[in-house]
Protein backbone atom coordinates (compact mmCIF):
# COMPACT_ATOMS: atom_id res chain seq x y z
CA UNK A 1 0.00 0.00 0.00
CA UNK A 2 1.36 3.38 -1.03
CA UNK A 3 0.56 6.71 0.61
CA UNK A 4 1.73 10.10 -0.56
CA UNK A 5 0.15 12.11 2.25
CA UNK A 6 2.15 13.59 5.11
CA UNK A 7 2.12 11.86 8.45
CA UNK A 8 0.43 13.53 11.39
CA UNK A 9 2.65 11.65 13.81
CA UNK A 10 2.16 8.92 16.37
CA UNK A 11 -1.18 9.10 18.18
CA UNK A 12 -1.23 10.65 21.61
CA UNK A 13 -0.65 8.23 24.41
CA UNK A 14 1.18 5.63 22.29
CA UNK A 15 3.83 3.88 24.40
CA UNK A 16 6.83 5.16 22.42
CA UNK A 17 9.06 4.71 25.48
CA UNK A 18 8.50 0.96 25.29
CA UNK A 19 9.54 0.63 21.65
CA UNK A 20 12.64 -1.32 20.68
CA UNK A 21 14.84 0.46 18.14
CA UNK A 22 17.76 -0.59 15.99
CA UNK A 23 19.39 -0.25 12.58
CA UNK A 24 20.48 -2.69 9.89
CA UNK A 25 22.35 -1.17 6.95
CA UNK A 26 20.31 1.59 5.37
CA UNK A 27 17.20 0.80 7.43
CA UNK A 28 16.34 1.71 10.99
CA UNK A 29 13.50 -0.06 12.73
CA UNK A 30 11.12 0.41 15.64
CA UNK A 31 8.95 -2.31 17.15
CA UNK A 32 6.96 -3.23 20.27
CA UNK A 33 9.05 -5.24 22.75
CA UNK A 34 7.27 -8.48 21.93
CA UNK A 35 8.36 -8.23 18.30
CA UNK A 36 11.96 -7.13 18.81
CA UNK A 37 13.53 -10.38 17.53
CA UNK A 38 11.18 -10.61 14.55
CA UNK A 39 11.74 -6.95 13.67
CA UNK A 40 15.53 -7.27 13.81
CA UNK A 41 15.51 -10.45 11.70
CA UNK A 42 13.11 -9.20 9.04
CA UNK A 43 14.71 -5.76 8.87
CA UNK A 44 17.97 -7.54 8.02
CA UNK A 45 16.14 -9.21 5.12
CA UNK A 46 14.50 -5.92 4.19
CA UNK A 47 17.89 -4.22 3.91
CA UNK A 48 19.06 -6.89 1.44
CA UNK A 49 15.75 -6.64 -0.44
CA UNK A 50 16.10 -2.86 -0.65
CA UNK A 51 19.47 -3.13 -2.41
CA UNK A 52 18.04 -5.80 -4.71
CA UNK A 53 14.90 -3.77 -5.44
CA UNK A 54 17.01 -0.72 -6.28
CA UNK A 55 18.81 -2.80 -8.94
CA UNK A 56 15.56 -4.52 -10.07
CA UNK A 57 14.09 -1.10 -10.85
CA UNK A 58 17.24 -0.11 -12.74
CA UNK A 59 17.68 2.99 -10.60
CA UNK A 60 21.45 2.44 -10.48
CA UNK A 61 21.78 2.58 -14.28
CA UNK A 62 21.33 5.02 -17.14
CA UNK A 63 21.31 8.78 -17.21
CA UNK A 64 20.74 10.27 -13.81
CA UNK A 65 21.57 6.98 -12.12
CA UNK A 66 21.02 6.82 -8.37
CA UNK A 67 23.92 4.79 -6.96
CA UNK A 68 22.54 3.95 -3.52
CA UNK A 69 19.10 2.96 -2.17
CA UNK A 70 17.12 5.42 -0.11
CA UNK A 71 17.64 5.06 3.66
CA UNK A 72 14.51 4.72 5.74
CA UNK A 73 12.76 3.38 8.81
CA UNK A 74 10.52 0.36 9.29
CA UNK A 75 7.80 0.70 11.90
CA UNK A 76 6.57 -2.72 13.06
CA UNK A 77 3.13 -2.47 14.70
CA UNK A 78 0.76 -5.09 16.05
CA UNK A 79 -2.54 -4.45 14.26
CA UNK A 80 -4.60 -2.05 12.17
CA UNK A 81 -5.41 0.12 15.19
CA UNK A 82 -1.70 0.78 15.71
CA UNK A 83 -1.24 1.20 11.96
CA UNK A 84 -3.96 3.87 11.95
CA UNK A 85 -2.40 5.54 14.99
CA UNK A 86 1.01 5.69 13.31
CA UNK A 87 -0.67 7.35 10.32
CA UNK A 88 -2.45 9.80 12.61
CA UNK A 89 -5.87 8.44 11.72
CA UNK A 90 -8.75 7.06 13.71
CA UNK A 91 -9.04 4.01 11.45
CA UNK A 92 -7.91 2.53 8.14
CA UNK A 93 -9.78 0.30 5.65
CA UNK A 94 -10.07 -3.31 6.73
CA UNK A 95 -7.81 -4.45 3.89
CA UNK A 96 -4.77 -2.42 4.98
CA UNK A 97 -1.88 -4.60 6.14
CA UNK A 98 1.02 -2.21 5.54
CA UNK A 99 1.74 1.29 4.26
CA UNK A 100 4.80 2.83 2.61
CA UNK A 101 5.38 6.57 2.46
CA UNK A 102 8.41 6.78 0.17
CA UNK A 103 8.66 10.56 0.11
CA UNK A 104 8.88 10.51 3.90
CA UNK A 105 11.17 7.50 3.97
CA UNK A 106 9.14 5.19 6.20
CA UNK A 107 7.18 1.94 6.05
CA UNK A 108 4.61 0.63 8.53
CA UNK A 109 3.80 -3.10 8.73
CA UNK A 110 1.06 -4.64 10.88
CA UNK A 111 2.49 -7.98 12.02
CA UNK A 112 -0.74 -9.63 13.17
CA UNK A 113 -2.66 -8.65 10.03
CA UNK A 114 -0.31 -10.25 7.49
CA UNK A 115 -1.35 -13.82 8.31
CA UNK A 116 1.91 -15.66 8.95
CA UNK A 117 5.58 -14.92 8.49
CA UNK A 118 5.72 -15.89 4.79
CA UNK A 119 2.89 -13.47 4.00
CA UNK A 120 4.57 -10.85 6.17
CA UNK A 121 7.74 -11.24 4.10
CA UNK A 122 5.79 -10.85 0.85
CA UNK A 123 4.05 -7.76 2.22
CA UNK A 124 7.43 -6.36 3.30
CA UNK A 125 8.89 -6.92 -0.19
CA UNK A 126 5.85 -5.15 -1.65
CA UNK A 127 6.48 -2.08 0.51
CA UNK A 128 10.23 -2.23 -0.18
CA UNK A 129 9.64 -1.50 -3.89
CA UNK A 130 7.56 1.55 -2.97
CA UNK A 131 10.31 2.72 -0.65
CA UNK A 132 13.01 2.08 -3.25
CA UNK A 133 11.11 4.24 -5.75
CA UNK A 134 11.24 7.05 -3.23
CA UNK A 135 14.87 7.54 -4.35
CA UNK A 136 13.45 9.11 -7.52
CA UNK A 137 13.07 12.87 -7.59
CA UNK A 138 9.73 13.81 -6.01
CA UNK A 139 8.30 15.27 -9.24
CA UNK A 140 9.14 12.03 -11.11
CA UNK A 141 7.71 9.87 -8.34
CA UNK A 142 4.41 11.78 -8.39
CA UNK A 143 4.19 11.46 -12.19
CA UNK A 144 3.98 7.65 -11.95
CA UNK A 145 0.35 6.42 -11.85
CA UNK A 146 -0.71 4.64 -8.66
CA UNK A 147 -1.62 1.44 -10.53
CA UNK A 148 1.91 1.27 -12.02
CA UNK A 149 3.44 1.77 -8.58
CA UNK A 150 1.38 -1.15 -7.26
CA UNK A 151 1.97 -3.31 -10.33
CA UNK A 152 5.73 -3.00 -9.85
CA UNK A 153 5.42 -3.80 -6.15
CA UNK A 154 3.36 -6.92 -6.82
CA UNK A 155 5.62 -8.12 -9.62
CA UNK A 156 8.62 -7.81 -7.30
CA UNK A 157 6.98 -9.35 -4.25
CA UNK A 158 5.53 -12.23 -6.26
CA UNK A 159 2.11 -11.86 -4.66
CA UNK A 160 -1.03 -9.95 -5.65
CA UNK A 161 -2.12 -7.66 -2.84
CA UNK A 162 -5.75 -8.45 -1.92
CA UNK A 163 -5.47 -11.62 -4.00
CA UNK A 164 -7.65 -13.39 -1.45
CA UNK A 165 -10.61 -11.26 -2.56
CA UNK A 166 -10.77 -13.52 -5.61
CA UNK A 167 -10.97 -11.01 -8.47
CA UNK A 168 -11.00 -12.70 -11.90
CA UNK A 169 -9.74 -10.34 -14.59
CA UNK A 170 -10.57 -12.79 -17.45
CA UNK A 171 -14.21 -12.94 -16.32
CA UNK A 172 -14.35 -9.15 -16.09
CA UNK A 173 -12.74 -8.80 -19.54
CA UNK A 174 -15.10 -11.31 -21.15
CA UNK A 175 -18.09 -9.50 -19.66
CA UNK A 176 -16.84 -6.06 -20.76
CA UNK A 177 -16.57 -5.07 -17.09
CA UNK A 178 -12.80 -4.60 -16.84
CA UNK A 179 -12.07 -1.18 -15.29
CA UNK A 180 -9.78 1.17 -17.17
CA UNK A 181 -6.27 1.74 -15.84
CA UNK A 182 -6.94 5.46 -15.61
CA UNK A 183 -9.52 4.66 -12.90
CA UNK A 184 -6.56 3.93 -10.62
CA UNK A 185 -4.18 6.64 -11.80
CA UNK A 186 -4.47 8.67 -8.60
CA UNK A 187 -5.15 5.94 -6.04
CA UNK A 188 -7.47 3.13 -4.98
CA UNK A 189 -11.00 3.18 -3.56
CA UNK A 190 -11.81 2.21 0.01
CA UNK A 191 -13.98 -0.70 -1.17
CA UNK A 192 -11.88 -3.89 -1.01
CA UNK A 193 -13.32 -5.49 -4.18
CA UNK A 194 -12.80 -2.41 -6.33
CA UNK A 195 -9.35 -1.90 -4.83
CA UNK A 196 -8.50 -5.56 -5.50
CA UNK A 197 -9.46 -5.11 -9.16
CA UNK A 198 -7.05 -2.19 -9.42
CA UNK A 199 -4.21 -4.12 -7.82
CA UNK A 200 -4.86 -7.11 -10.10
CA UNK A 201 -4.92 -4.97 -13.26
CA UNK A 202 -1.69 -3.21 -12.30
CA UNK A 203 -0.01 -6.54 -11.63
CA UNK A 204 -1.24 -8.04 -14.92
CA UNK A 205 -0.01 -5.01 -16.87
CA UNK A 206 3.50 -5.12 -15.39
CA UNK A 207 3.75 -8.90 -15.68
CA UNK A 208 2.84 -8.74 -19.36
CA UNK A 209 5.25 -5.85 -19.91
CA UNK A 210 8.12 -7.88 -18.42
CA UNK A 211 7.13 -11.06 -20.25
CA UNK A 212 6.96 -9.38 -23.66
CA UNK A 213 9.80 -6.86 -23.39
CA UNK A 214 12.07 -8.28 -20.68
CA UNK A 215 12.69 -7.09 -17.12
CA UNK A 216 15.23 -4.36 -18.11
CA UNK A 217 12.35 -2.48 -19.72
CA UNK A 218 11.29 -1.33 -16.22
CA UNK A 219 14.58 0.49 -15.70
CA UNK A 220 14.38 1.93 -19.22
CA UNK A 221 10.89 3.31 -18.55
CA UNK A 222 11.90 4.87 -15.25
CA UNK A 223 14.98 6.36 -16.88
CA UNK A 224 12.81 8.00 -19.56
CA UNK A 225 10.59 9.35 -16.80
CA UNK A 226 13.63 10.76 -14.97
CA UNK A 227 14.40 12.62 -18.20
CA UNK A 228 10.92 14.19 -18.25
CA UNK A 229 8.58 11.72 -20.01
CA UNK A 230 5.24 10.70 -18.62
CA UNK A 231 4.44 6.98 -18.56
CA UNK A 232 2.73 6.99 -21.96
CA UNK A 233 5.70 8.70 -23.61
CA UNK A 234 8.16 6.40 -21.84
CA UNK A 235 6.27 3.29 -23.00
CA UNK A 236 6.17 4.57 -26.57
CA UNK A 237 9.91 5.29 -26.54
CA UNK A 238 10.92 1.93 -25.02
CA UNK A 239 8.33 -0.52 -26.42
CA UNK A 240 6.99 1.34 -29.50
CA UNK A 241 3.49 0.95 -28.09
CA UNK A 242 1.43 3.58 -26.31
CA UNK A 243 -0.25 3.03 -22.96
CA UNK A 244 -3.62 2.58 -24.66
CA UNK A 245 -2.17 0.01 -27.07
CA UNK A 246 -0.67 -1.92 -24.15
CA UNK A 247 -4.01 -1.82 -22.33
CA UNK A 248 -5.87 -3.09 -25.41
CA UNK A 249 -3.34 -5.92 -25.84
CA UNK A 250 -3.72 -6.88 -22.18
CA UNK A 251 -7.51 -6.92 -22.47
CA UNK A 252 -7.34 -9.21 -25.51
CA UNK A 253 -5.04 -11.57 -23.62
CA UNK A 254 -7.44 -11.65 -20.68
CA UNK A 255 -10.33 -12.51 -23.01
CA UNK A 256 -8.56 -15.61 -24.33
CA UNK A 257 -9.69 -19.11 -23.40
CA UNK A 258 -6.26 -19.83 -21.94
CA UNK A 259 -6.53 -16.90 -19.53
CA UNK A 260 -10.06 -17.90 -18.58
CA UNK A 261 -9.00 -21.46 -17.78
CA UNK A 262 -5.87 -20.30 -15.92
CA UNK A 263 -7.99 -18.02 -13.75
CA UNK A 264 -10.38 -20.82 -12.75
CA UNK A 265 -10.03 -21.52 -9.07
CA UNK A 266 -8.73 -24.88 -7.81
CA UNK A 267 -12.18 -25.52 -6.33
CA UNK A 268 -13.77 -25.03 -9.73
CA UNK A 269 -11.30 -27.42 -11.37
CA UNK A 270 -11.90 -29.96 -8.60
CA UNK A 271 -15.64 -29.63 -9.14
CA UNK A 272 -15.17 -30.34 -12.85
CA UNK A 273 -13.20 -33.50 -12.11
CA UNK A 274 -15.70 -34.68 -9.50
CA UNK A 275 -18.56 -33.99 -11.88
CA UNK A 276 -16.79 -35.91 -14.64
CA UNK A 277 -16.20 -38.85 -12.29
CA UNK A 278 -19.87 -38.92 -11.32
CA UNK A 279 -20.95 -38.83 -14.95
CA UNK A 280 -18.71 -41.72 -16.06
CA UNK A 281 -21.09 -44.53 -14.91
CA UNK A 282 -24.03 -42.86 -16.66
CA UNK A 283 -21.94 -42.40 -19.80
CA UNK A 284 -20.87 -46.07 -19.74
CA UNK A 285 -24.47 -47.28 -19.29
CA UNK A 286 -25.64 -45.05 -22.12
CA UNK A 287 -22.85 -46.33 -24.33
CA UNK A 288 -23.79 -49.94 -23.50
CA UNK A 289 -27.45 -49.25 -24.36
CA UNK A 290 -26.45 -47.67 -27.66
CA UNK A 291 -24.21 -50.66 -28.39
CA UNK A 292 -27.03 -53.13 -27.70
CA UNK A 293 -29.45 -51.14 -29.84
CA UNK A 294 -26.89 -51.08 -32.66
CA UNK A 295 -26.28 -54.84 -32.40
CA UNK A 296 -30.02 -55.51 -32.44
CA UNK A 297 -30.37 -53.37 -35.56
CA UNK A 298 -27.52 -55.27 -37.17
CA UNK A 299 -29.24 -58.58 -36.30
CA UNK A 300 -32.51 -57.41 -37.85
CA UNK A 301 -30.66 -56.26 -40.95
CA UNK A 302 -28.86 -59.64 -41.17
CA UNK A 303 -32.15 -61.52 -40.82
CA UNK A 304 -33.78 -59.39 -43.52
CA UNK A 305 -30.80 -59.94 -45.82
CA UNK A 306 -30.99 -63.70 -45.21
CA UNK A 307 -34.70 -63.70 -46.08
CA UNK A 308 -34.00 -61.81 -49.27
CA UNK A 309 -31.27 -64.27 -50.18
CA UNK A 310 -33.65 -67.20 -49.57
CA UNK A 311 -36.30 -65.65 -51.78
CA UNK A 312 -33.77 -64.94 -54.48
CA UNK A 313 -32.44 -68.50 -54.18
CA UNK A 314 -35.93 -70.01 -54.55
CA UNK A 315 -36.61 -67.82 -57.58
CA UNK A 316 -33.31 -68.88 -59.09
CA UNK A 317 -34.09 -72.58 -58.54
CA UNK A 318 -37.55 -72.21 -60.11
CA UNK A 319 -36.03 -70.39 -63.08
CA UNK A 320 -33.38 -73.07 -63.51
CA UNK A 321 -36.03 -75.88 -63.42
CA UNK A 322 -38.16 -74.09 -65.98
CA UNK A 323 -35.18 -73.63 -68.28
CA UNK A 324 -34.32 -77.34 -68.01
CA UNK A 325 -37.89 -78.30 -68.91
CA UNK A 326 -37.83 -75.97 -71.87
CA UNK A 327 -34.61 -77.52 -73.16
CA UNK A 328 -35.99 -81.04 -72.86
CA UNK A 329 -39.21 -80.06 -74.50
CA UNK A 330 -37.45 -78.63 -77.50
CA UNK A 331 -35.22 -81.66 -77.82
CA UNK A 332 -38.10 -84.07 -77.27
CA UNK A 333 -36.25 -85.91 -74.60
CA UNK A 334 -37.75 -87.92 -71.78
CA UNK A 335 -39.72 -85.95 -69.40
CA UNK A 336 -40.45 -83.39 -72.10
CA UNK A 337 -44.00 -82.10 -72.15
CA UNK A 338 -46.18 -83.13 -75.09
CA UNK A 339 -45.96 -80.85 -78.14
CA UNK A 340 -48.47 -78.15 -78.55
CA UNK A 341 -51.18 -79.45 -80.96
CA UNK A 342 -51.31 -76.11 -82.66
Amino acid sequence: MLLLTLSLGWAAGAPAQEAVRGQVGALRYEAPPGYAELAQRLTTEADRDLADAHRWLGLDRGQGAIPDPQPGILYWVRNRQELAARLGREEVPDWYAAVARPLQGDMILAVEVAGGESRLRATMRHEIIHHAMGALPAEVFRRIPAWFHEGLAEAYSGEIYLGEVGVSLPWLANNNALPSLRTYADGFPQDSVKAAQGYAIGHAFVQRLIRVHGRPVIGEILERMRLGDNLDQALLATTRMSLIEHEVALTEELRSLRALLAASSPHFITLLFVGAALLIPFALRRRARRRRAMEQRWEREDEAAAEREERLASHAEALEAWMEREVRRRRGGPGAPPPDPR
